[in-house]
């Protein structure tokens, strides 16, 4: 008997506990329903109105997101119209809300079927929201709760605690468990205009949706302008009834105009090679009133591109690097201004091509050229933009072979170009077999084609005979370039080598020289920089003498060779055949590394007139001088770029090629600058001088 008493008590134990934890779980939800319902009836009685509404993934109710109220969650009720405990028969109380006939929203109780409104202890009506606008009281939540003996409590946040829910007659309500967990049961979303909420005591609320629209229609994330350029945008506009301009970037101009049939703000982008400031970017922002005196923002980010044409452009060439990201290319306008991935920028985030080497800028185009092309998902090796906006026109794979001494087939890289004119490029390359053979290959732009053989006389063994991996000079007609150990002038028209030019002829024996670059300068001869005579493999060579200078006619005539006698030798191992040489546009100045090392961290100049050299204008550059230098043909500025650790890039401008000048830095992600460029030196000034 013992036994059996004790396993019926346990039973009964279970069994409280279970109805505990249900009406705690019930309560609890009814308590966050109530909460519910007051944020919307706060936000209804301010004139708040609905701007989003998003059905929750299992169905059971709604995320409804207010103007200025934020959002809320709110759930249909499970039987919630009835309520009932399910025990004695008896309905669970009912909280909800009434319309009184003074607008104002108060809470009520339902119990057993009858409603009544909730009351103070000095018998006054509650309000849901705000203050009831008679005696200045504040709205409050009621919490319901279940006291110790079972019953059903109230607090109404006035200080007096929880008070037990009577009935009609008087008497407190039992809590029975059962069902009823939401005081909604019903939301009706059918409507353009508005969500209809329906409480369990019957009462409808509807909220108004967002009726008024004032936005961009673009659809693009920014829209793009060129100098001085003008564009309407066009405006969604509904129950706006007064709009203007609130921020406009610097430099820009804005124009609403709400009175014609198709809302628009023309958009004036500032004149990019005017000296005044501006901002190149930035965020235009309306501000519209609707009919019931809401505001509302529409904005649209903007942004004016560098104009490219302007010869006083700078352009830098970035790799990238073979296994991991791919090139690009930034720029530098004439004020200083600092734009980096212009080209992925205006091809919604397309890159060039891996391993980007060189560019060259003819008519309105620009042509940019890769290594490895389209490898890393990039645009191709032969990639042409048009110059005014740099959206891509069209991309080549542009693969093209060289038969090795095997006889095996190898792919070409494609390192350096120009372009003579609209129907012809043509490209110095190395080929992948550890670039054992270079030369130069003609191109047809109209038919988009390379030549399946070299120009006769360019191609060889790599640093000895062919084509050196070096710039190519494009002036009165001649393509001009370094040939192992000479000078090739080739006729643009025909493609043809008019004369090579040797550059050795002071070698005795097993003696070698090797032509390191070729440029033109400010007096529009061909300047060639020369290694010294040297002996054994170039890894590791024996020096006999000093590199020298060497001054050339467009005929290609020696005028005059100059040793330069400053303590450094330049580069001759394969891995690094360029000295990175530069030529300033207005003084009789070069500008070259002066050192074998492959990590390069001076450079050095050299006065052609005075015959004057300066081998460490700059020095201590431990990140080391990688790429093509360059003097800006306006400034006279040097620009230096550096690889850090070969994962980044670092240009320096200088203010002049003096020793000791200031400069300031800019650092791009991307890895390793292949050279500095300007737009003037495509310029036909420059060509023909």
């Amino acid at each position: 008997m013992l036994a059996i008493s004790c396993s019926k008590w346990d039973s009964e134990l279970d069994a409280l506990k279970d109805r505990v934890e249900t009406l705690e779980e019930r309560v609890d939800a009814l308590n966050s329903s109530i909460s519910e319902l007051q944020q919307v009836v706060t936000a209804l009685e301010s004139g708040d109105y609905i701007t989003s509404v998003e059905e929750l993934e299992d169905g059971s109710g709604y995320v409804i997101t207010f103007a200025k109220h934020g959002s809320v969650t709110i759930r249909n009720g499970q039987d919630g119209q009835d309520g009932q405990d399910g025990q004695d028969g008896q309905d669970a109380p009912i909280i909800g809300i009434k319309q009184d006939t003074d607008g104002i929203y108060y809470w009520t109780v339902t119990v057993d079927g009858k409603e009544d409104f909730l009351l103070t202890d000095d018998g006054e009506k509650i309000p849901v929201s705000g203050s009831d606008g008679q005696d200045g009281k504040d709205g409050v939540s009621p919490i319901l709760g279940v006291d110790e003996e079972g019953y059903w409590t109230v607090d109404m946040q006035d200080g007096n605690g929880s008070q037990r829910i009577l009935d009609a007659d008087g008497n407190p309500v039992k809590a029975q468990g059962g069902s009823g967990d939401s005081i909604f049961v019903d939301i009706d979303n059918t409507s353009e205009d508005y969500v209809v909420l329906v409480l369990a005591n019957g009462e409808t609320i509807t909220v108004p949706k967002r009726i008024t629209e004032f936005k961009f229609n673009d659809a693009a994330s920014e829209v793009s302008f060129v100098s001085n350029q003008t564009k309407k945008l066009k405006l969604t506009v509904k129950d706006i009834v007064h709009a203007e301009v609130l921020t406009v970037p610097d430099g820009w101009s804005a124009v609403l105009d709400m009175e014609s049939y198709t809302k628009t703000l023309s958009v004036t982008a500032p004149d990019v090679l005017s000296p005044e400031k501006f901002q190149s970017s930035g965020m235009i922002s309306l501000v519209g009133i609707d009919g019931n005196g809401n505001t509302t923002v529409a904005a649209q980010l903007v942004s004016v591109l560098p104009d490219f044409t302007d010869q006083q452009g700078t352009f830098v060439v970035v790799e990238g690097n073979m296994t991991t990201e791919n090139g690009t290319l930034v720029y530098f306008d004439r004020n200083g201004n600092y734009y980096e991935y212009i080209y992925e920028n205006a091809n919604d985030g397309e890159e060039i091509g891996n391993v980007v080497q060189d560019m060259y800028i003819y008519g309105d185009k620009v042509y940019l050229l890769t290594q490895n092309g389209s490898r890393m998902d990039g645009a191709g090796r032969f990639v042409v933009c048009d110059l005014n906006t740099m959206k891509k026109e069209y991309a080549l794979e542009l693969e093209f072979y060289q038969e090795s001494t095997t006889g095996k087939s190898v792919l070409c890289w494609p390192q350096h170009l120009v372009v003579t004119d609209e129907n012809t490029a043509y490209i110095q390359y190395s080929t992948s077999d550890m670039e054992l053979y270079s030369g130069i290959r003609k191109m047809n732009l109209q038919a988009k084609t390379i030549e399946d053989t070299d120009v006769p006389g360019t191609g060889g063994a790599f640093t000895t005979e062919g084509a050196v991996k070096a710039r190519l000079v494009y002036s009165r007609g001649k393509v001009i370039a370094a040939k192992g150990n000479g000078v090739m002038f080739i006729d643009a028209a025909s493609g043809s080598v008019i004369k090579t030019v040797p550059l050795d002829s002071d070698c005795v024996g097993e003696e070698k020289r090797q032509v390191k670059n070729v440029a033109k300068g400010a007096d529009g001869n061909i300047y060639a920089l020369v290694s010294a005579r040297f002996t054994g493999i170039t890894y590791m060579p024996t020096w006999n003498g000093t590199p020298k200078v060497v001054c050339l006619d467009h005929d290609g005539n020696i005028l005059w060779e100059d040793e330069l006698e400053g303590g450094f030798q330049f580069p001759v191992a394969t891995y690094s055949p360029a000295v990175q040489l530069c030529a300033s546009f207005n003084e009789p100045e070069l500008f070259f590394i002066t050192t074998d090392f492959f990590t390069a961290d001076q450079a050095g100049s050299y006065n052609y007139e005075t015959k004057e050299l300066n081998p460490t204008v700059i020095s201590g550059m431990n990140d080391g001088i990688y790429g093509y230098m360059g003097i800006h043909p306006f400034t006279e500025q040097l620009f230096v770029g550096t690889a850090p650790q070969y994962l980044s890039t670092d240009i320096y401008i200088y203010e002049s090629t003096a020793p000791g000048a200031g400069y300031v830095k800019y650092s791009s992600k991307k890895a390793s600058p292949a050279g500095v460029d300007f737009a003037y030196r495509f310029s036909e000034e420059w060509i023909n001088r």
